[in-house]
């Protein structure tokens, strides 16, 4: 089992395997694969090698800070998608992969900020993935004993538990979680009680939301919202949050001196290569 985070534009969401996506993950086909070493070259691990791949990397260079690209990231994958543009997965405790579409789009940049920002809540000083989770990932239990071994992990889980983890109490996700979702809806999401929770809670309050996308769950609530507050400009970006609960989101990020320097070096970095953030023109942020 592994953490696996995609950006597609219909909603799926599967507990199994603690896969959040929008889309079948089979609509990617993989070019190639490479290993990242630590002076953050590329070696490749399968497909055909390819400058553009090399190009798309060093964009991927421009865009993350160094210290997560050093620390979290061991390989990079290439591929094409009618409909995918990136995406993050965690292959083993704390060591991710970086997919990213080769297919130009111009709200790449703005995906690839918002799957790393899964990597921003989930890392290892941020939430604990459960044992059974990786203990899965190194012997590939049988499905009875990975889900009695989750409910186990999840019922000693102190703070929010989640599909595959239990953040830190002072972590980014859980006190994300606290401030703006419902206990009891975090649990009927985890244990799949409600059939399109996006749909369910956007339409409830669409004031929340940057975009329905969002209301799938906290962890993508966390990443879209974090994906705002990285791509919007100064013009754009929100006075308070006193009106609109996703503006609250927004500036919810304000509050960790870390970040706002993250979002100040991403932004930096992108405007001097060139690189603008498109949002979606199904974003609910500028409705």
């Amino acid at each position: 089992m592994r953490k696996l985070f995609l950006l597609f534009t219909v909603l799926t969401f599967f507990f199994s395997g603690s896969i959040f996506a929008q889309e079948d993950e089979d609509d990617l086909n993989e070019i190639a694969r490479y290993s990242i070493d630590e002076a953050g070259n590329l070696s490749l691990i399968s497909g055909t090698e390819d400058a553009a791949h090399d190009d798309l990397w060093i964009l991927m260079l421009v865009l993350l800070p160094t210290d997560y690209v050093e620390q979290y990231l061991v390989e990079f994958a290439v591929f094409d998608s009618e409909d995918t543009l990136a995406y993050v997965s965690e292959l083993q405790e704390d060591e991710w992969d970086l997919g990213v579409a080769i297919n130009d789009d111009p709200e790449r940049a703005l995906t690839v900020i918002h799957e790393f920002g899964h990597i921003v809540a989930l890392n290892n000083t941020q939430y604990d993935t459960y044992p059974t989770v990786i203990e899965d990932q190194q012997s590939s239990l049988d499905e009875d004993a990975y889900y009695d071994g989750v409910d186990a992990d999840m019922a000693a889980c102190p703070t929010t538990p989640f599909e595959d983890g239990c953040p830190l109490s002072d972590s980014y996700i859980e006190l994300f979680t606290q401030e703006f979702w419902d206990a009891q809806d975090v649990e009927a999401i985890v244990y799949e009680e409600i059939d399109d929770p996006a749909a369910e809670f956007f339409d409830a309050n669409p004031d929340a939301f940057v975009s329905e996308y969002a209301a799938t769950n906290p962890i993508e609530d966390f990443a879209e919202s974090f994906s705002y507050f990285v791509g919007l400009d100064d013009e754009d970006f929100p006075d308070n949050g006193d009106d609109y609960m996703m503006d609250a989101k927004i500036l919810f990020f304000e509050q960790f001196p870390e970040l706002v320097a993250m979002r100040e070096s991403i932004r930096e970095n992108a405007a001097a290569n060139g690189i603008e953030f498109q949002f979606s023109d199904e974003s609910n942020y500028f409705d």
